[in-house]
């Protein structure tokens, strides 16, 4: 802390000041609150509530916005923009996209703020019949939902060696604790385990899980907000290590690296992107850097795109953020090689409607970049230079034809809708005619049975207690004497037949 960070040809970062949010918290004009930690003396600055353009380059955003998974409602924001006044239990059994990630966000522990401030540790509820351990695990389940939601609606996929055969990305719920260096034989494994991660398969299946970005939960009460960011650095040295080990080139000439990483805070979610330039990663594992033909080739290629006649949207694109990135990782150079800066997108709420969308289209965007064969990511990078090509998105889809042909799926969906309402309407009906028909029936044989039973009843109780029908009452001296007449009569019948 108090110590001044050079100007940036984007930004100027203010020198730290004191703040009332936590003490390792300062202030930037363009940048926001920037918080830092250190790992294995390493330090991490980490820029929070950056916009979306920072995470995810702004070309796969405006792609990503296009598809109907960005712009089609979802059953449960129909009325609503608070998700958690709807009672999940009477989801549509037409409309079930994202269904499965609410009904898990429902098990899930609420905290008081945010992930990196001094109250987002507080545990304001815990669902019913649930401890913090067993809730705080649904996180992973959210996440996945989530994902998988996504990745099928886009259906993005990389052909491999032979017609039939592709790479797509894929969620997974699996957790691990990742080794990563901080230096020439420096190795560390104490960091925390992966709630889950994204990983690029194949298909077929060739039993080989290739992680590319790993997922973070809250599953643990953190201690601090410094605490939180060490730990998830050491899940992007993680990741790092994984991405420049595939890379295969000399340790003074790494390539610069990008790695992200999503997090999960009760219901908040939020994306990380740590970036890490070759000139300090060289300059930390090798104790030098031979800058050789990288910085020659980034030239070229931004002369390349930049002197196209007919430029196309997708060449723009590279331009402007392959621009972004060398003026990004040149100011890097002029700082220390043991600082490196993770920029960290707002946390939105996932029960908020306009958040989620948010959050929908982040995602949709940062599969399309990944599989785009542009990121910055050894892993990847290893995969499409294999298989170059990548994917290059819907070019020219107009937005008004993807919301004509949404709302011509909602009116069909609100056409089942309706026609199952009715046809469990009549089925109701059906039913409560039956269960009367059954109950009066219940009721006529109970009277014929009764009626049965009531052949064999024996008379009124005064007559068996006063069995000489002088003590009984006297409204019933016709009906004692119609009695006594019958035993008379029976007498008789007797005596007659002797």
């Amino acid at each position: 802390m108090g110590e001044e960070v050079p100007e940036t040809p984007t930004a100027v970062l203010e020198s730290e000041t004191e703040s009332s949010v936590a003490p390792s918290v300062a202030s930037s004009d363009d940048l926001g609150p920037i918080l830092e930690a250190e790992v294995h003396g390493l330090k991490v600055v980490l820029h929070m509530n950056c916009c979306e353009d920072d995470i995810v380059p702004s070309q796969w955003l405006m792609k990503a916005n296009r598809t109907s998974v960005v712009r089609r409602p979802i059953w449960i924001f129909r009325h609503v923009e608070n998700g958690r006044r709807v009672k999940v239990k009477r989801w549509s059994s037409v409309d079930i996209r994202f269904r499965g990630v609410f009904q898990a966000l429902r098990k899930v522990p609420r905290f008081e703020g945010n992930l990196y401030e001094e109250n987002g540790a507080r545990v304001v509820r815990i669902p019913r019949k649930k401890s913090f351990e067993g809730s705080a695990k649904m996180q992973s389940w959210v996440v996945y939902a989530l994902l998988d939601e996504i990745f099928k609606l886009l259906d993005i996929r990389q052909e491999s060696e032979k017609p039939g055969q592709w790479f797509f990305l894929r969620p997974r719920i699996l957790g691990c604790p990742m080794e990563y260096w901080t230096g020439y034989r420096q190795k560390h494994q104490d960091g925390p385990c992966t709630a889950g991660w994204i990983s690029i398969d194949h298909n077929p299946n060739i039993h080989l899980a290739r992680c590319v970005v790993p997922v973070y939960a809250t599953e643990t009460i953190p201690e601090s907000p410094t605490s939180v960011l060490s730990e998830n650095f050491k899940l992007l040295l993680g990741q790092l290590l994984i991405h420049t080990l595939r890379r295969h080139t000399p340790g003074d000439q790494i390539p610069d690296q990008e790695v992200y990483m999503i997090g999960l805070h009760g219901s908040k979610l939020h994306i990380l992107r740590g970036i890490f330039p070759g000139s300090k990663l060289s300059r930390l594992w090798s104790g030098h850097y031979n800058a050789g033909t990288l910085h020659e080739e980034q030239d070229i290629e931004l002369e390349i795109l930049y002197d196209e006649r007919e430029i196309s949207n997708r060449h723009l694109g590279q331009f402007l953020d392959q621009l972004q990135w060398v003026q990004m990782t040149r100011y890097e150079e002029e700082t220390d090689s043991h600082v490196f800066h993770v920029m960290a997108s707002n946390e939105y709420d996932l029960w908020n409607r306009d958040e989620f969308r948010t959050v929908v289209r982040l995602i949709s965007g940062l599969a399309l970049y990944l599989m785009s064969g542009d990121a910055r990511c050894g892993l990847l990078q290893r995969v499409f230079e294999r298989f170059p090509g990548g994917y290059e998105g819907d070019e020219g889809v107009d937005e008004e034809v993807v919301d004509r042909a949404i709302a011509r799926e909602i009116q069909e969906i609100l056409k089942k809708e309706r026609r199952l309402e009715e046809e469990e309407r009549l089925k109701r009906e059906e039913d409560e005619r039956r269960a009367r028909e059954t109950e009066s029936m219940k009721k006529s044989e109970a009277g014929q049975i009764r009626s049965l039973k009531d052949r064999g009843r024996p008379s009124p109780w005064y007559n068996w207690v006063w069995k000489d029908g002088k003590m009984g009452p006297e409204d019933d001296d016709e009906e004692s004497s119609d009695d006594e007449s019958d035993e008379d009569y029976e007498e008789g019948g007797g005596e007659g037949s002797s």
